[in-house]
C-alpha cells in the first residue's frame, strides 16, 4: 500500500505506523462492501474509493524520504548530486 519492505526500509517503520494509526480527515467514514473489502465514502462529497483519504499522503511522504535518504548516501559516498557544490 506505501511500497515499505520493513524488513529492508526499517527506517521507514515511522510512516507506516502513523499512516495505519491516522484518523480519517474529517467527513470521512469507512465500510466493507458485501465481499469484505474496506471502502471509504465521504457523504458531504458524494465521495466513495477504495483508497485511504490519506494514502497518497504517506504514499509520497515515503518517496520524499526515500529520496532523502538516496541523496544522502550518495553525498556519503562522495559523487554527490546535482546540489553539490564544485570547486
Amino acid at each position: 500500500m506505501l511500497n515499505v519492505d520493513l524488513v529492508v526500509e526499517p527506517e521507514l517503520q515511522w510512516i507506516a505506523e502513523e499512516f495505519w494509526q491516522a484518523q480519517l480527515p474529517e467527513g470521512w467514514e469507512e465500510y466493507q462492501d458485501s465481499q469484505g473489502q474496506t471502502f471509504y465514502s465521504h457523504a458531504e462529497k458524494a465521495l466513495s474509493q477504495w483508497e485511504h483519504p490519506l494514502q497518497r499522503y504517506y504514499h509520497g511522504l515515503v518517496w520524499m524520504v526515500k529520496k532523502g535518504n538516496a541523496l544522502l548516501e550518495r553525498r556519503r559516498r562522495g559523487r554527490g548530486g546535482e546540489d553539490t557544490p564544485r570547486e
